[in-house]
């Protein structure tokens, strides 16, 4: 790339999958966090790979009562409005029980949303699903569906960093609205999610001895979930979460552990920023060809 690397990635055999940010066309990531991720990607000489986000998620990100998906939130963000009795819900965006509002999920996205939210509640009481109130494991505080009908967010997931104030607390009780100011409770959207972290340098030097890089990867535990992440996750999150101006990345690049269908985008040390669009196939490929990464 740029400085002391030798390595750059040789892009013309892909251009049909690994394309150039088109910025009147890409609706997935906030515009002006491009160039965040482009100067993080400079200051650590990584190769930085994030997943296209809901972009109905976008116009939530840094406004106060919302907050983007941490990783023990596994339910899945609306495609769109729903409706209820007639009534449109706004939670395109939002992450939603899809037992409450199914039409906010499009064509197969509904079959998904569905089995992520089968297991999400799983380990949880019977009491617990019928009150739609789930304490978090390994942190204070809890997720609570929005169950009040006339809510403007109806069926939407909240998050609270403060206790269950009883055991039968639920947001379907009036009474009980007032506690998402008393308990700082905030409707989810979408965070970024980490598609890959490439260390520049290491793949430089693999590069130079005739050899692809194999990734290090950190087993740990993260909010009662499987964490995996490479050695230069946490500087890199807290610097692109500090452009940002909220924690829109939040745990580890999805490449540790397995490659899948994705639409990407890319960003390098260059400062250049493409789309990969493709099948867990062809980003295997591009890992190998261009990245010059063992994919995992």
């Amino acid at each position: 790339m740029e400085g002391n690397s030798h390595y750059s990635p040789k892009l013309k055999p892909f251009s049909r999958h690994l394309k150039p940010f088109n910025w009147g066309e890409e609706k997935e990531i906030r515009l002006k966090d491009v160039d965040v991720f482009k100067a993080t990607a400079r200051a650590f000489n990584h190769i930085i790979i994030v997943r296209a986000t809901n972009e109905y998620s976008i116009p939530y990100i840094g406004i106060p009562d919302f907050v983007p998906k941490e990783i023990d939130c596994k339910p899945k963000t609306a495609s769109k409005s729903a409706f209820v009795n007639g009534i449109q819900i706004s939670c395109a965006g939002l992450v939603v029980d899809p037992t409450l509002l199914p039409n906010a999920f499009v064509g197969r996205k509904q079959i998904k949303a569905a089995e992520c939210w089968r297991k999400f509640i799983h380990n949880y009481s019977d009491k617990e699903r019928e009150l739609k109130v789930f304490p978090r494991q390994d942190q204070a505080g809890f997720y609570a569906v929005d169950t009040y009908m006339y809510s403007d967010h109806y069926g939407c997931l909240m998050q609270s960093v403060q206790n269950i104030p009883d055991k039968n607390f639920r947001l379907e009780d009036p009474d009980c609205q007032d506690y998402k100011n008393k308990l700082n409770m905030c409707y989810i959207h979408g965070d970024y999610d980490l598609y890959g972290l490439i260390d520049v340098d290491k793949v430089d030097q693999g590069v130079h001895a005739g050899k692809v890089a194999n990734k290090e990867v950190i087993d740990d535990k993260l909010l009662g979930q499987i964490h995996k992440y490479s050695p230069h996750f946490f500087e890199i999150k807290d610097f692109l979460n500090s452009g940002i101006g909220t924690d829109m990345v939040q745990h580890g690049s999805q490449d540790t552990f397995e490659h899948m269908t994705d639409k990407l985008y890319v960003f390098t040390p260059q400062q250049h920023a493409y789309v990969l669009n493709g099948s867990a196939g062809t980003i295997k490929e591009v890992y190998r060809q261009i990245f010059k990464e063992l994919p995992i």
